[in-house]
């Protein structure tokens, strides 16, 4: 089984967030988190729940597996 990387998931969030010109105060907000926590994730200093997770993934129209590994099985 693979090990989840979180300094890579944040960076991949960070990438998908830029590609859609989103501040991290936009994408925090309609993740209902606060730009501090989001930068922490993007940064792959705090570990997120899982709601968090999902909830990323939504605002971001991304999937998971994107998101964590950086390909989509």
């Amino acid at each position: 089984m693979k090990e989840l990387d979180y300094r890579k998931i944040g960076m991949r969030i960070r990438h998908v967030r830029k590609a859609k010109s989103w501040s991290q105060d936009e994408l925090a907000k309609k993740c209902g988190i606060s730009m501090s926590f989001l930068g922490h994730i993007e940064r792959g200093t705090r570990i997120m729940s899982l709601e968090t997770f999902v909830n990323i993934c939504g605002a971001l129209d991304t999937n998971a597996d994107a998101l964590l590994w950086g390909e989509v099985f």
